[in-house]
């Protein structure tokens, strides 16, 4: 079914509120060739519903082209689909990440009143580095929606990324130690004042 709406041109997205429309037009048309569906002007509509639109397109695109559109089957996933969008509108990163996991991206609740169904989880075993690095960004992408979409304030999200970090490295002590002799260890900065932010590093001493 063809698409009766006018063109979408640069110049219709630098009307639109697109700060790079060469690119982001790029974007949208190899997202429509890869997908077919949504369409053009569906894509342009999720995308300003992002943080920042260009970003959002570039994002998407980086994270969907190289995979088969059959295996993703965003058609028949909506609010999949939009979640992603507004991910990729502030880390492609992070929507790289979800890509892979589109299942439990689409269960996720992600409202104020459900807020402790988005918290960070512990991870349920002690996991090698290579399965604690996707745990933890499974995290960061949970804990990003649920600000994105309100279930968390500013306040709320730094405890929750400050309980990432908890648990992160009681995971690697509690995988390394054993055996060994007690240990503590001191948070420091931002980290202490349970006041983290997505790019903070950790400060600690043992």
């Amino acid at each position: 079914m063809s698409d009766e709406r006018p063109e979408i041109t640069v110049d219709t997205l630098r009307e639109r509120g697109f700060l790079h429309p060469e690119r982001s037009l790029h974007n949208l048309e190899a997202l429509t060739r890869a997908f077919g569906f949504p369409q053009l002007h569906a894509w342009l509509e999720l995308s300003l519903e992002a943080e920042d639109p260009d970003l959002a397109l570039n994002g998407l695109e980086h994270a969907l082209v190289s995979l088969p559109p059959e295996e993703i089957d965003l058609a028949r996933r909506p609010r999949c689909l939009a979640r992603l969008v507004r991910l990729a509108g502030v880390s492609e990163q992070l929507a790289r990440f979800a890509v892979e996991h589109l299942e439990w991206l689409d269960r996720l609740t992600l409202t104020r009143d459900r807020a402790e169904d988005v918290r960070p989880r512990p991870p349920e075993d002690l996991l090698d580095s290579a399965q604690l690095a996707r745990w933890h960004r499974r995290e960061l992408v949970r804990v990003c929606l649920a600000e994105i979409y309100g279930a968390f304030d500013v306040a709320e999200t730094a405890r929750a990324l400050s309980a990432i970090a908890d648990m992160t490295l009681a995971t690697v002590l509690a995988r390394e130690g054993e055996g060994g002799p007690p240990i503590a260890v001191v948070a420091m900065g931002k980290w202490g004042g349970l006041e983290l932010n997505y790019s903070s590093d950790i400060d600690l001493f043992f």
